[in-house]
């Protein structure tokens, strides 16, 4: 009986209680990829966004998705293109307008119960359009190019090695730069040295190196050797150390311009006849890359965060005729001229994106700006080298190991 008692008593102890269920806490929905058909878009186009996103609550929730852009600027649309919507996934941005800036996608998740998530990605609106990548696989560092009518020349210091391709993007050759060395006693010697860039000549192939056979790098001279697959270099020029870039002056062969990194001259002007050296000042700033247009020529410089830009200078007065450009610019590497648009192309790094800025050369105001920061082909990661060639537009992508083409529709 005592033990019937208790159980009875545990029993309405028991019945008397309520028991509540407890909500677990809500999580916040996990954002886990964001992806887009096109990073470059050309008005009138479109890239399609798909994002994919979890509910850790597990508690089946419906996610809801809601789109914007900065600056604002277009439609989204689902990808039937029928409705204008900010809720569906997948969905279609459409420019409409385009500007001489990047656009930022903003997604934002919700669970319906206060939980949420943020994402955003960069997209280019441009006229321009990516035809090939160039070197794929092939190449480790590529720094600077030259481009002739029929061949693709690409320099890449880490390998040691100068590579040609078609026009196609198909590789032909690679050569190794050689530098002859005669010593007092008389004896020859071959160093190989890191190419930085490269310019064909007439007869020469002119070869810039940071790193030389003195350890302090320098611009040469040779010819091709195909039989040894080596470009044979057997002058030094007196330019200096550090050698980045080389270009011959446009419609000339008798002067040739050379970037350095060297102190606070940072262009030489050679003078192929008479060797003599024109060295031209950008003080306190660590020079880029270099074009010319036959009377000026123009060079990208970084001073501080707050300055960096193109300087040009007149080929045949430039000491007493110069100015600058767009000083607007962060960490700016390459540039090419287009001799026909009369368009300069400068390739830029500002912090977190990547980009080509397009600047009039008559004045330095900006053309257009396209490109952002990525691994995905119509995206740049560090341009090092630009070249015009019949109006493709050829950019080294040092950081993603390849050369882009791009083109303007």
């Amino acid at each position: 009986m005592r033990r019937l008692a208790c159980i009875l008593g545990l029993l309405l102890v028991v019945g008397g209680c309520k028991i509540e269920k407890v909500e677990p806490p809500t999580q916040d929905p996990i954002i886990v990829s964001l992806r887009v058909s096109s990073y470059l878009v050309s008005p009138g186009g479109y890239t399609e966004i798909l994002a994919w996103a979890s509910d850790p609550d597990l508690q089946d929730d419906t996610l809801y998705y809601e789109w914007s852009v900065e600056p604002p600027d277009g439609k989204f649309t689902d990808t039937t293109d029928t409705n204008e919507t900010s809720t569906a996934n997948p969905i279609r941005w459409w420019p409409e307008t385009p500007r001489d800036t990047n656009y930022v996608i903003h997604l934002k998740v919700t669970d319906g119960r206060g939980g949420e998530a943020e994402t955003t990605i960069g997209i280019s609106v441009s006229y321009y359009t990516l035809v090939k990548v160039i070197g794929e696989g092939e190449l480790d560092m590529p720094f600077g190019l030259n481009v002739e009518e029929e061949e693709i020349w690409v320099v890449d210091p880490s390998q040691k090695l100068i590579f040609v391709f078609d026009m196609n993007g198909n590789k032909k050759a690679e050569y190794t730069a050689v530098v002859m060395e005669v010593s007092e006693e008389g004896d020859t010697s071959y160093i190989e040295i890191e190419p930085y860039d490269i310019e064909i000549g007439d007869t020469l192939y002119y070869v810039a190196s940071v790193t030389g056979t003195d350890g302090k790098g320098g611009t040469y001279a040779g010819k091709l050797n195909e039989k040894n697959g080596e470009i044979l270099l057997t002058v030094k020029y007196p330019t200096g150390e550090a050698n980045a870039y080389v270009q011959l002056r446009e419609n000339s062969s008798d002067t040739l311009l050379i970037g350095k990194n060297d102190g606070n001259n940072r262009l030489a002007i050679v003078d192929l006849v008479n060797l003599n050296v024109k060295n031209c000042e950008i003080a306190y700033a660590v020079a880029g890359g270099i074009a010319n247009d036959g009377k000026k020529a123009y060079q990208t410089f970084y001073y501080d965060t707050l300055t960096a830009g193109v300087k040009w200078v007149d080929l045949d007065d430039p000491d007493s005729t110069y100015g600058f450009f767009y000083t607007s610019l962060h960490n700016p590497k390459g540039i090419g001229y287009d001799p026909v648009e009369k368009l300069l192309y400068v390739g830029d790094a500002p912090p977190g994106d990547r980009n080509i800025v397009v600047l009039k050369a008559e004045d330095g105001s900006v053309e257009e700006i396209f490109g952002t920061l990525g691994d995905a082909p119509d995206q740049l990661n560090m341009p090092t080298d630009i070249e015009i060639k019949n109006g493709y537009i050829y950019v080294v992508d040092m950081g993603n190991r390849v050369i882009k083409v791009f083109r303007k529709k």
